[in-house]
C-alpha cells in the first residue's frame, strides 16, 4: 500500500519533467496554490469594469471553478509603475470564502499576465442559511458581543469542506490579548479559528492616553476587554494635537507629532507612497502608553515594560513613553500598517513572520534616513542595523545570531507552537536577506555561500515595501516572497536586471528555494533619474564577525525558473535524504561550472514547485551540491520565441540520469544495501495499493500507523520525523517519502513530525483532508496525535501504536 523512494529518484524525476516541458502549467487537481502565468494573446481590458467582466466569465472558465463560485474584483486596483494589481474574492453561493483570495496583475498594456494566490472548487457548498444569529453564536462562544466592531457572514475552509462561519473582529479573550479576528461556526456557537489584528514590536492625529487614564482613574492592568473601551474614551475626549493645531505643551505629543511628519515624508520620496496605505490615510497615534509584565502585549495605565502596536481595526499605532528615542520602533509600526493595508499577511507562521520582517525593513529604513537629515547612504553605519530598544539590541540585520541566536538561514527555521508560530523569531531569517540584498556580501556563517552585489537600502526598501503592499497574498510563505521580491524587482527596475539578480541571489544566500536562472549580462532598462540618496555602494561591506559555525558545501548552480505552480512540493522534501548521509565535499562540489554557467558564489537552488503561500513553518535542508544548468526559460513577462534546443536537452537529461544512478549505486555500497523500491510480493494486482516491507527501517523506528483495514502499515522512521521537513505521506511518489496509491489522497497530502516526544500532523491542502479521531484536521495548522488515536488520511484510516524509544526534538 505505501512505497518508499529515494530523494535521488525523485529529484531526478521532477528534473526531467522540467526539462521536457512535462509539468502542467497553472492550476492543480487540488485548487490553485501560487502562481499562473496568463497566456500573452490575453485581450487587452481597456477599463476597470472590463477588468471587473473578464474575471466574473473568462477567469473563472480559466480555473474550472464550479457553478455555484463566483469570483469578483473586491475594491480598486493599487497602482504600481504603470501596472495595476487587482484583489480577487471566491464566493461560494453568495457567501464570501476566507482564506481564498488572490491577485491579478494587469500590465501596462492592460493584458492580464499573472494569478497569484487561492481558488478552489467545492462542488457540494453546504446551506447558507446559519443555524444560530449572531448574537447566540458569540454567547456561545463565550465572546463579549458588545467589542464587536465588524462582522459577517462566511465560509470557513476546513480541508476540503466548507464550514458556515460568523467573522468577527473585536477584543476578546483572557486578558492577554489585544484585538482579534475570530470565526465562529454558525450553527454550533464553536470557535473554529483566531487571528490576532494587534501587531506588536516588540494628516496626523494624536491622543493621549495617559490623560484618559487620569481622567477615568485606573491605577491596575486591564483586561482587553477594557483597554479597548478606554482606548475609544482616549480617541473620542483626549486629541492633543491636529494637523494646523499649535504645539501642546506636552513633550511626548509634540515630539511624536513631528516624527508623523517626517515619516509621511520617508514614506512619500522613499517609498513613493501617499501615507500607509497609499491614499493619504490620517497617521494616527496614541501616545504616552504603558505595558505591565502582566499583560506585555496590551496598553495599560501602568507598568515598565516596553512594547509597542499596530492597532489594526483602529488603524493606530499605539506608543509608549519615550518613543521619540527610537523612531526605528515607530516605523516598524507603520511599516505593519503598509503590510495590513495592501497585501494582509496573516499574524502566524510564515506569513506573520514576513509581518514582521517587513514591518522591520521600513523601520530600519526610517532610522536610517532620519539620522542621515532625510536620505539615504549608500553605505549605513553598523550601528543603524541595529533595531533598538530601552533594554538593548532586539534584532542585528548583519548576523541575527548576535541577538539571542536569531537565525539567519532557512534551514534553521523554528518550528514553534508560541508567539503565533515564532513570528518574532523566524522573521529574523528574512532580515538577514534583506541586509544582503542592500549592504552585498555572503552569508555570515556560510562562507561558500553566493556572493551578494548589493543594491542599496533605497532599492532594497523599495522592493520589501511594494511587495509587502502590491504583490503578496495574506496565506503568503517565504517562498511566495521570494517570487514577489523578485517581480518587484523586475517591475521597478526591469526584467533580469541587476537589481532582479542581487533579489534572487540575497534569496539563495538565506536557503530559500526557487527557480531563476542567471542572465549572462543583465540587462538595464530605462530608470527615472536617478536621485544623489539612491547611490550605490561601491562594493560590498566589510562581513560582520560571525559565531564558529561549519561551513556549507558549495551551492549548485542556476536552474530556469518554473513560474506557472503544479503543486505544493517542498524543496527540502526532493533533497534532504540525499543530504543524510551523503558526505560533506571538502573542495569543490563534483560538478564544476561549464562556461556558459553562472560565476562560482552566485548559485541558484534546486528545482522546487512553489508551494501553497501558508505553508508550514518547516526548515528545509540546502540544496545539494549535483543539480546541472538548464537553458534559460522564458522571462516571467515577456515569453522568448527561441525554439528548444531539443538534441541538447536530451543529451543533458541523459547525462543527469547516469549520474544520477551511480550516485545511487555509490549510496547503495556505501550503506550496504538501498531502500526497498519494488512492490512486496504479498501485493494484490488491480487493487492500486502496494504494501511495503518495514524491515529497512526497523533500526531506527520510532514507531508505526497500523491500518483498520488488514494492510500494511506505515512505518515511522525517525530520521525523517525529527528531520527539518518530516516525514511527508501522499499519491505522488516522486513527491513524497511513502507513497499511499489512492486516488482519493492528494499527491502530497500529510506531514508527520516528531516534537517534544509526541507525533504532530500538518494536512498539506489535501483534497480529500485529514482526520484525527473525525475531526478535520485545518491545512497547514499543526495537530497532536496521541498513541491509539485514529488517524484519517484520504479515506484510509490508521490507529497510532505507542511510539518507541526518546522521540522527541
Amino acid at each position: 500500500m505505501h512505497r518508499f523512494r529515494s530523494s535521488v529518484v525523485r529529484v531526478l524525476f521532477v528534473t526531467i519533467l522540467l526539462s521536457l516541458g512535462a509539468v502542467p502549467a497553472g492550476g492543480q487537481e487540488d485548487g490553485l496554490n501560487g502562481s499562473i502565468q496568463l497566456p500573452e494573446e490575453s485581450p487587452p481590458l481597456a477599463s476597470d469594469i472590463d477588468v471587473e467582466n473578464w474575471v466574473r466569465t473568462a477567469l473563472h472558465d480559466r480555473l474550472t471553478l464550479q457553478s455555484s463560485d463566483s469570483l469578483e474584483v473586491a475594491g480598486p486596483p493599487k497602482r504600481l509603475r504603470g501596472w495595476s494589481v487587482y484583489a480577487i474574492a471566491q464566493s461560494v453561493n453568495g457567501i464570501p470564502v476566507a482564506h481564498r483570495e488572490s491577485l491579478l496583475l494587469v500590465n501596462p498594456e492592460r493584458r492580464p499576465v499573472r494569478l497569484i494566490g487561492h481558488f478552489s472548487a467545492y462542488p457540494s457548498p453546504p446551506d447558507t442559511s446559519p443555524a444560530r444569529d449572531l448574537a447566540d453564536a458569540l454567547v456561545l462562544a463565550r465572546l463579549f458581543g458588545d467589542t464587536v466592531s465588524n462582522s459577517r457572514l462566511v465560509f470557513l475552509p476546513t480541508g476540503a469542506a466548507l464550514t458556515l462561519a460568523y467573522e468577527v473582529e473585536g477584543a476578546y479573550g483572557d486578558g492577554r490579548h489585544g484585538f482579534e479576528r475570530v470565526f465562529v461556526a454558525a450553527r454550533t456557537g464553536t470557535i473554529l479559528d483566531r487571528v490576532p489584528l494587534t501587531y506588536n514590536f516588540f494628516a496626523r492625529r494624536v491622543f493621549d492616553f495617559a490623560s484618559a487614564c487620569r481622567s477615568e482613574r485606573i491605577r491596575r492592568p486591564m483586561n482587553a476587554r477594557r483597554v479597548t473601551r478606554l482606548l475609544g474614551i482616549t480617541m473620542r475626549r483626549h486629541l492633543k494635537r491636529n494637523e494646523g493645531s499649535p504645539p501642546s505643551g506636552d513633550v511626548q505629543v509634540d515630539q511624536v507629532f513631528d516624527l508623523l511628519g517626517k515619516l509621511h515624508e520617508f514614506l512619500k520620496t522613499v517609498l513613493e507612497m501617499d501615507s500607509f496605505d497609499d491614499g493619504g490615510a490620517q497617521m494616527k497615534s496614541v501616545v504616552s502608553v504603558r505595558y505591565h509584565r502582566a499583560a506585555p502585549t496590551l496598553p495599560q495605565c501602568v507598568g515598565d515594560e516596553f512594547n509597542a502596536a499596530w492597532a489594526g481595526p483602529l488603524e493606530t499605532a499605539i506608543l509608549p513613553v519615550g518613543i521619540s528615542e527610537f523612531p526605528e520602533v515607530l516605523g516598524h509600526e507603520f511599516g505593519h500598517a503598509i503590510v495590513l493595508s495592501g497585501s494582509r499577511l496573516i499574524y502566524r507562521n510564515e506569513s506573520g513572520a514576513l509581518h514582521e520582517a517587513i514591518a522591520d525593513s521600513v523601520g530600519l529604513g526610517f532610522r536610517a534616513w532620519l539620522e542621515a537629515g532625510g536620505r539615504l547612504e549608500a553605505r549605513l553605519p553598523d550601528r543603524v542595523w541595529k533595531l533598538r530598544d530601552p533594554s538593548g539590541v532586539s534584532r542585528d540585520f548583519q548576523n541575527p545570531r548576535r541577538v539571542d541566536d536569531l537565525p539567519n538561514h532557512y534551514s534553521d527555521y523554528r518550528f514553534m507552537l508560541d508567539d503565533y508560530g515564532g513570528v518574532h523569531i523566524n522573521s529574523s531569517i528574512i532580515n538577514q536577506g534583506f541586509y544582503l540584498l542592500a549592504a552585498g556580501g555572503r552569508h555570515p556563517d556560510i562562507h561558500t555561500g553566493p556572493e551578494v552585489r548589493g543594491i542599496g537600502v533605497e532599492k532594497a526598501l523599495k522592493i520589501f515595501g511594494r511587495a509587502g503592499f502590491n504583490l503578496l497574498t495574506p496565506n503568503a510563505d517565504f517562498q511566495d516572497a521570494r517570487y514577489a521580491f523578485a517581480l518587484a524587482a523586475e517591475i521597478l527596475y526591469g526584467a533580469k536586471s541587476k537589481e532582479w539578480v542581487a533579489t534572487h541571489t540575497a534569496m539563495d544566500a538565506i536557503g530559500i528555494p526557487g527557480y531563476w536562472a542567471r542572465p549572462p549580462d543583465p540587462v538595464e532598462l530605462a530608470e527615472p533619474p536617478a536621485r544623489s540618496d539612491e547611490e550605490e555602494p561601491s562594493g560590498p561591506l566589510p562581513e560582520a564577525p560571525s559565531r564558529s559555525r561549519p561551513e556549507a558545501p558549495g551551492d549548485p548552480e542556476a536552474i530556469p525558473e518554473i513560474e506557472e505552480r503544479t503543486e505544493e512540493i517542498d524543496e527540502s522534501e526532493q533533497v534532504s535524504d540525499e543530504r543524510q548521509g551523503a558526505p560533506e565535499p571538502a573542495e569543490d562540489p563534483p560538478n564544476a561550472p561549464s562556461p556558459e554557467s553562472p560565476p562560482p558564489g552566485d548559485p541558484a537552488p534546486v528545482p522546487k514547485a512553489p508551494t501553497s503561500p501558508v505553508a508550514p513553518a518547516t526548515t528545509p535542508s540546502r540544496p545539494p551540491a549535483d543539480s546541472q544548468p538548464e537553458p534559460d526559460p522564458p522571462s516571467p513577462i515577456a515569453a522568448s520565441t527561441e525554439p528548444p534546443r531539443v538534441p541538447v536537452l536530451v543529451a543533458g537529461v541523459a547525462i543527469l540520469f547516469l549520474l544520477a544512478l551511480a550516485l545511487l549505486m555509490v549510496r547503495a555500497r556505501m550503506r550496504g544495501g538501498g531502500r526497498i523500491d519494488s512492490p512486496s510480493p504479498n501485493h494484490v494486482p488491480g487493487t492500486g495499493q502496494i504494501p511495503i516491507g518495514v524491515a529497512p527501517f526497523a533500526a531506527n523506528s520510532a514507531g508505526a500507523l497500523e491500518p483498520l483495514d488488514g494492510s500494511a502499515s506505515i512505518p515511522l522512521n525517525r530520521d525523517l520525523l525529527v528531520s527539518p521537513e518530516g516525514l511527508v505521506i501522499g499519491r505522488a511518489v516522486e513527491l513524497c517519502h511513502i507513497e499511499i496509491r489512492d486516488p482519493v489522497v492528494s499527491r502530497r497530502h500529510v506531514r508527520c513530525r516528531l516534537i517534544r516526544g509526541s507525533l504532530w500532523i500538518e494536512d498539506l491542502h489535501s483534497t480529500g483532508g485529514t482526520h484525527v479521531d473525525g475531526i478535520p484536521a485545518e491545512p497547514f495548522m499543526p495537530v497532536e496525535v496521541a498513541p491509539g488515536q485514529v488517524l484519517k488520511i484520504g479515506k484510509q484510516s490508521y490507529r497510532l501504536a505507542p511510539l518507541i524509544g526518546e522521540a522527541s526534538v
